[in-house]
């Protein structure tokens, strides 16, 4: 009989990221099967990041870009399908402002976000794969790697010059939408490029001169949307590193200690976790509000008198004045 090899599970690059952020999201998603619902601000990435994938599919097939009418279109359908497959949760300031309202601010997003990117990054980008799904085996592991590099760049002439390079560049790149830039830093630090790099290297035998990000901040009212990209490297030292991590965390899920992630912790929040937006992380509290309209005035109420639930009314400790 034939030797069947059993696949194995496999951690993806946003497994270990959700993993280091918070255990218990790990554990509800990965683990359980639990899906988020996703706050706003996924949907507007989502649907943004299909429409410059098919923009940038375009440019392998058929050598041009889209226009810019048809990446608008496509960026409203792509999120009219996101928002509407999607179980939607609001933060405080969106339930303030209202579905409606929240709705159409995000699409307008989507759209600026896409048309800037169409202009800004597409042209400067030669892709030879889009969406490139991965795998390295782990052996000996009970996990095998795996990932998505959203571009795959190979460069061999010089369009400034207009000659022929010597050596081909290759480089991977990502893009990320972002209410802030949060600058070079992330780009240098960021675990995902780092498996990129190792995906492309043990695949295909080959060190990227370049990773890239292509930051996308969204606009404001005080000023549009506006494109960054930020350039790093990584090296075989990288990749040890990242070997070892891969291997605590792989230590970390089988004993099952999963920690949840500090309240102080941007990450969790409404704005970014939708189980603390609808209410079902037992490590978050929902009910406390973290918004105030502008047309409120924060008031400091009751001060001194104690509130809180019956166990932590019963709770009782010292402070030492030593």
């Amino acid at each position: 009989m034939e030797n069947i090899k059993p696949i194995k599970p496999q951690l993806h690059q946003s497994h270990l990221s959700m993993l280091y952020h918070c255990g218990i999201k790990f554990e509800r998603i990965v683990l359980k099967g639990d899906k988020e619902p996703p706050p706003t601000h996924l949907i507007v990435g989502e649907a943004t990041h299909r429409a410059i994938a098919k923009n940038l599919t375009n440019k392998i097939e058929r050598g041009t870009l889209l226009s810019k009418e048809v990446m608008q279109d496509m960026a409203h359908d792509e999120f009219i399908k996101t928002w509407e497959s999607n179980p939607v949760v609001l933060n405080d300031e969106e339930v303030s402002q209202g579905f409606g309202k929240t709705k159409d601010n995000a699409q307008d997003m989507t759209i600026a976000l896409t048309t800037e990117h169409h202009y800004m990054i597409a042209p400067r980008i030669f892709p030879k794969a889009v969406e490139r799904k991965w795998v390295l085996e782990a052996v000996d592991y009970p996990f095998d790697i795996a990932g998505t590099i959203d571009v795959d760049e190979e460069l061999d002439f010089d369009f400034k010059a207009g000659v022929f390079l010597p050596k081909k560049i290759t480089r991977i790149r990502d893009t990320k939408t972002r209410k802030t830039n949060l600058g070079q830093k992330e780009v240098d630090s960021s675990e995902q490029y780092t498996l990129y790099a190792m995906a492309k290297f043990y695949i295909d035998g080959v060190m990227p001169d370049k990773v890239i990000q292509d930051n996308l901040v969204k606009p404001t009212k005080t000023r549009p949307a506006y494109a960054i990209s930020y350039e790093s490297t990584r090296t075989k030292e990288d990749f040890a590193v990242m070997h070892r991590r891969f291997e605590q965390a792989c230590r970390i899920i089988e004993k099952g200690a999963f920690t949840p992630a500090s309240t102080s912790d941007w990450w969790c929040s409404k704005d970014f976790c939708g189980f603390a937006a609808n209410g079902t992380c037992h490590y978050f509290n929902s009910k406390r509000t973290t918004y105030y309209p502008k047309t409120e005035t924060r008031k400091e109420q009751d001060h001194g008198k104690i509130t809180g639930s019956n166990a932590v009314e019963r709770l009782t400790g010292l402070i030492s004045h030593n």
